[in-house]
């Protein structure tokens, strides 16, 4: 939630250090100001999220993505304005375990469906600003045409590559 609260969300949090207030400060530089905008804090069980039980922790990316998709799908069904709005799944640091998974759980989901309940996937993207900064090797990103670029080195097709060179294993 810190890209939510301190970078692009339509508030930002801020502190007076003095009186050590805590106030929302409208943020000029939001991006909901020429996107919708949802954050979602995954996987369950970190963050502010919580799980009624113990075993509802998901414990491996296949599961987060399928949380996610749930999600996802529950909102665009909230009301039909949303079901042909472009959908562009971003995050970073541990972002690029998850946003990789639900990437490719849609692309693997949206086959099996019909048009009208396919999300409609844009496209994924990773911010690796923190990850090099941290003296870390890139993460990886998923452009609009669907290439995957991993650490600044390979690209390939999308699905493909994802398929080939991911460590983890996703079933839908």
């Amino acid at each position: 939630m810190v890209g939510n609260f301190l970078e692009l969300g339509p508030y930002r949090v801020v502190s007076d250090s003095e009186e050590q207030n805590i106030t929302l400060q409208p943020n000029l530089g939001s991006w909901n100001r020429i996107f919708g905008l949802i954050f979602l804090d995954n996987p369950i069980g970190t963050g502010f999220s919580i799980a009624s039980k113990h075993e509802e922790i998901p414990r491996d990316q296949n599961t987060v993505a399928k949380h996610l998709f749930y999600a996802i799908t529950k909102f665009l069904e909230s009301d039909p304005v949303f079901k042909t709005r472009s959908i562009y799944i971003t995050g970073e640091s541990y972002a690029g375990k998850y946003v990789p998974a639900i990437g490719h759980y849609i692309l693997k989901k949206n086959m099996k469906l019909p048009v009208s309940k396919q999300v409609n996937l844009k496209g994924v993207a990773i911010d690796k600003r923190r990850e090099l900064e941290e003296g870390q090797k890139g993460g990886s990103e998923v452009s609009q045409n669907g290439e995957l670029e991993r650490g600044n080195v390979c690209k390939k097709p999308g699905l493909e590559f994802i398929a080939k060179h991911d460590r983890a294993s996703y079933s839908v």
